[in-house]
């Protein structure tokens, strides 16, 4: 009994101090005056968060996106493949792929048919920084990316 305790303790020790493999949240500020509304905000704090991995991102993109993102990476315009293989694909070839540390957003437009821009600061784990700019549409009851530029 007093070694399975010990082993235990030394578990837990092992597990907090190397993070259980999880790394920390992406981090996203938002650099502007007023956000267009809680769901909205929700969209887009979850599709950064899980930037790194398309099958947890996809739930907060259109399909229309997603074939793109497959397209961009793979060069393969046909859309032969099902979205779920897309997701497979773009996952393998991504997933060794630099990690996004955090977002700045920087500028919001809000258009009258339900879409808005979004002006992104990125910054990754290596130190770099680019700038992007996010399409988001109101589909189906919901907020979703639909395109990047």
């Amino acid at each position: 009994m007093k070694y399975t305790k010990a082993c235990l303790i030394l578990i837990l020790i092992i597990l907090c101090s190397t993070g259980c493999g999880t790394r920390e949240m992406i981090e996203i500020n938002y650099n502007v005056q007023e956000i267009p509304n809680h769901d909205f905000m929700l969209t887009v704090n979850n599709y950064f968060q899980h930037f790194d991995d398309i099958r947890r991102w996809r739930d907060y993109t259109t399909e229309t996106y997603v074939k793109s993102v497959y397209a961009w990476c793979t060069g393969d315009y046909t859309e032969e493949a099902t979205v779920d293989e897309m997701v497979k694909v773009y996952y393998q070839l991504n997933k060794d792929s630099l990690k996004l540390e955090s977002v700045d957003i920087n500028n919001i437009e809000v258009s009258e048919n339900d879409e808005i821009l979004i002006e992104v600061s990125r910054t990754w784990e290596d130190g770099q920084k680019d700038e992007s700019t996010y399409s988001i549409l109101f589909e189906n009851e919901g907020w979703k990316i639909d395109d990047r530029m």
